[in-house]
C-alpha cells in the first residue's frame, strides 16, 4: 500500500544582502508599516530595499537597530519573541508556569526523549 502526505505552508522569502543569503522570512512582507520595512535575521537588524514578488526575494541593507522577528503559526498568527521563547524554553526542559494536560506532558517527554537520543533526524 502506498501513502502520500501534503503539506501547505505559506510561501517564505529569501532575504539577500547582495547576493549573500541572509536568511528566509515569511510574508509578513506584506504588512502596512510606517516607515521603513525592517526585519530580525541572522541576529541582526536588515532594512528591505526591494521585493520581488515573481521570485519569492527580499533585498536588505544592514540597519542599526529596529529590526522585528516574526513567527507565523497556524491559528496563531505571528507569535512575538517571548512566545517563541517561552515555546523553547519548555522544549529545552523548563517546567511550564502552568498546569499541563496528560496529553501535552506525554508529548513534550517524547520529545525530550527522542531529542536526547544521539541519531540525527535524517536517521529516524
Amino acid at each position: 500500500m502506498d501513502m502520500m502526505a501534503v503539506f501547505t505552508a505559506p510561501p517564505q522569502f529569501t532575504a539577500l544582502d547582495g547576493r549573500r543569503e541572509i536568511g528566509r522570512t515569511d510574508p509578513s512582507l506584506t504588512e502596512k508599516v510606517d516607515g521603513p520595512r525592517l526585519l530580525l535575521l541572522g541576529g541582526r537588524s536588515w532594512k528591505v530595499t526591494w521585493i520581488d514578488w515573481k521570485r519569492r526575494r527580499c533585498f536588505v541593507e544592514a540597519a542599526d537597530s529596529g529590526g522585528r522577528a516574526r513567527w507565523h503559526t497556524p491559528g496563531v498568527g505571528g507569535a512575538g519573541f517571548a512566545l517563541a521563547r517561552a515555546a523553547r524554553d519548555v522544549l529545552l526542559g523548563t517546567d511550564p508556569a502552568v498546569r499541563l494536560t496528560q496529553r501535552a506532558q506525554r508529548v513534550l517527554a517524547e520529545f525530550a526523549r527522542i531529542s536526547a537520543s544521539p541519531r540525527t533526524l535524517a536517521e529516524r
